[in-house]
């Protein structure tokens, strides 16, 4: 059978690799990772462990890693067969073209890349279901198969693959688990309805593990490693109201550890909020997006009114259930106004901890179409660097503006500055000192999620600043 090596550069657990990593092992192949900013190094290392395939998760601005590192694994070893998968190589599978790269899976993986294994032992790997493959200079399309639509079939996610090299991960005390994939939602920023649309508006698009088998995958993570606490990354935990509520008595009955997860307003009731309290929930995050109703409906389509917002926050607040929310700036079409009136709409809700982004316009999204239609230039999928909170793509006299808002809002909420003090800093021009009060503030929110102290939060934020330049410094 044949190995893999799953290559990154960030330090932190992803559960893509985890899930393909035991689902190859459960069909007889050999998985390893990497955790190496230096494509150089990486190479080394593919070379040392004689490894016959090198694979990359690849999101818009990480695929550069992953370019760096495939020309460099070519250069000690042409046999090397270097993939890459994850959401750059789903919308822009057209990157297999770059001379170093051999294939790239779209979409969902664990069945194309264990046909992918295998068929590396013959030295031809066409004809595979979610596949575009170069053969003799010429990229093979390969359609789409259907999505999987039982999740309970799938191994546990294997998290020994971080853990049995990265000491620093497995002893950290969160650990983060997915209940489901999909999301029906159609967001303008997000690429979960162009997955949609790509899998033809597939009914079955959204699953979740039944709450049996996604209980059982937290024990089995209790019973193994060190767990304090939990982070649920499904993007609407509260999308399910029954299987929410089975979950929250199952989990209180077995797990019993503190969590955290992401909550959509409007998908939950007081039920809910107090199921997820009394099951240990300790902080959720929902989403604001903007304070103007106008900019969240018709230009981000989230489908969220104010009064909902209120009633969530009314929910969380009652029962004394923490809650940070996530916001955007330098929206198409927003002023300086409608970004005050997302720092006051926070100050209204008051929650613990104000996230913040900017507006990245990614190739391929809604959002994007909408730019393109009103005649803005966005830079080529291979411009975007990944990095949702230095720069705006969008033109604009207020653009600027904006961005200082960014900046400036989740400490001027923490300060409980005026909106008409904020307003005035807004309109300064960008400066050392509001980037450095950016990074500052995350501080306290960070270590909150992660249960951790203020001196370890700075420590892990440094870490992984450091890790995303540090390839490219190389």
């Amino acid at each position: 059978m044949a190995k893999i090596l799953f290559v990154q550069a960030i330090p932190v657990e992803l559960m893509g690799t985890m899930v393909l990593s035991a689902y190859l092992k459960s069909r007889g192949h050999q998985t390893d990772l990497l955790i190496e900013p230096n494509p150089r190094r990486v190479a080394r290392v593919a070379a040392k462990e004689s490894v016959q395939v090198v694979g990359f998760y690849t999101s818009t601005g990480s695929h550069h890693f992953a370019l760096a590192c495939a020309r460099e694994i070519k250069r000690v070893s042409k046999k090397t067969v270097t993939v890459l998968g994850g959401p750059h190589a789903t919308f822009f599978p057209e990157i297999v073209e770059s001379p170093h790269i051999d294939a790239v899976i779209r979409g969902e993986a664990e069945e194309s890349l264990t046909e992918l294994m295998c068929a590396t032992e013959s030295g031809r790997i066409a004809g595979i279901q979610n596949v575009w493959v170069k053969e003799e200079g010429v990229v093979l399309k390969n359609p789409l198969r259907p999505l999987m639509d039982d999740l309970d079939v799938l191994p546990f996610p294997d998290r020994d693959i971080y853990y049995r090299k990265y000491s620093f991960l497995r002893l950290f005390p969160v650990k983060y688990f997915v209940s489901g994939r999909g999301c029906p939602f159609a967001c303008s920023y997000c690429y979960n309805h162009s997955l949609r649309r790509l899998y033809g508006n597939a009914q079955d698009y959204v699953r979740r593990k039944s709450v049996e088998a996604f209980v059982s995958e937290i024990e089995q993570a209790k019973r193994e490693f060190p767990l304090k606490a939990i982070r649920f990354e499904d993007d609407t935990f509260s999308l399910d109201r029954d299987w929410i509520l089975r979950f929250a008595e199952e989990y209180a009955r077995r797990i019993r550890i503190p969590y955290c997860c992401y909550l959509r307003p409007g998908t939950f009731d007081e039920d809910v909020v107090i199921a997820l309290k009394e099951s240990g929930c300790y902080l959720a995050t929902v989403s604001v997006e903007t304070g103007s109703e106008r900019l969240r409906n018709s230009v981000l389509r989230k489908g969220v009114t104010d009064e909902q917002i209120f009633e969530s926050a009314n929910f969380l607040q009652k029962h004394r259930l923490r809650f940070f929310t996530q916001n955007m700036f330098a929206l198409p079409d927003e002023t300086i106004e409608d970004g005050i009136q997302t720092y006051k709409i926070n100050r209204m809700i008051r929650p613990d901890h104000m996230w913040a982004s900017v507006l990245s316009p990614y190739p391929g999204t809604e959002i994007a179409k909408l730019l393109k239609e009103r005649g803005v230039s966005l830079p080529s999928p291979d411009s975007f660097s990944g990095d949702y909170h230095a720069l705006s793509l969008l033109p604009g006299c207020e653009v600027k503006g904006l961005v200082n808002l960014h900046h400036l809002s989740p400490a001027a909420l923490r300060l409980g500055l005026p909106s008409a003090l904020l307003a005035f800093l807004a309109r300064l021009p960008a400066n050392p000192l509001f980037n450095l009060i950016h990074s500052v503030s995350y501080i306290p929110g960070l270590a909150r999620r992660m249960r951790t102290s203020l001196l370890r939060a700075s420590i892990i934020a440094l870490k992984f600043c450091l890790s995303q330049r540090n390839w490219r410094e190389k």
